[in-house]
Parts: structure tokens; C-alpha cells; sequence
């Protein structure tokens, strides 16, 4: 008898082990980024810069607090070109550069 619980409770737990995996969100998040610094005129502010993100779907990276500038992230389904020249058309952008890596030997 105690021998047939722990086999019925190894099945359960397989059971709801295997139905976990198979679960998923039905928003799955883009496995791979473009990354741009924006930089934005102060007197504008990044409010629109912001709203602009947002449509995109891209998130902020990091706050430039003393430079007025964003760096955001944004899904790798659009072109590089497409997304640099969507936020050099928002207003108040000054400048928008891919972000890039920069080896030191």
C-alpha cells in the first residue's frame, strides 16, 4: 500500500512537472536587441522621446541624467535603419547612434 502512494505521488509530480514546461505567456519577449543613444535637446525634454519609445516597444537601458540622453532598447524585428530614422522624425531628438562595442587590446 505505501509502496503504490509513492508511486502515485512520483506520477503527480511528473505529471505537473511536464504540464509547468508546456506553459507559456502569450507575450514572449524578443530574444535579441538594437541598442541606440539618443541624445535630446533639454529644453524639448524626453517626454516625447519617451512616448516615441514606447510605440516602438523599446525600453530604457539607461538615463543620462547630466547629458540629456536615453539609451533604449528596442526589438530586433525592425531594421536598424528603419528605427534610427523613426527617432530622428520625434521631436526634440537631437542625434541617434547605434550603440556599439568597442574592444581594448
Amino acid at each position: 500500500m505505501l509502496k503504490n502512494i509513492f508511486k502515485n505521488s512520483y506520477l503527480l509530480l511528473a505529471v505537473l512537472f511536464l504540464t509547468a514546461c508546456g506553459l507559456s505567456s502569450t507575450r514572449q519577449e524578443p530574444r535579441f536587441y538594437h541598442t541606440f543613444i539618443i541624445w535630446y535637446d533639454s529644453t524639448v525634454g524626453k517626454k516625447p522621446l519617451l512616448k516615441a519609445a514606447e510605440k516602438k516597444h523599446a525600453t530604457v537601458v539607461y538615463d543620462y541624467k547630466n547629458f540629456s540622453g536615453v539609451a533604449l532598447r528596442t526589438p530586433i524585428e525592425t531594421s536598424i535603419e528603419d528605427t534610427k530614422a523613426y527617432f530622428e522624425s520625434v521631436r526634440g531628438v537631437i542625434s541617434v547612434q547605434e550603440s556599439q562595442k568597442l574592444l581594448l587590446h
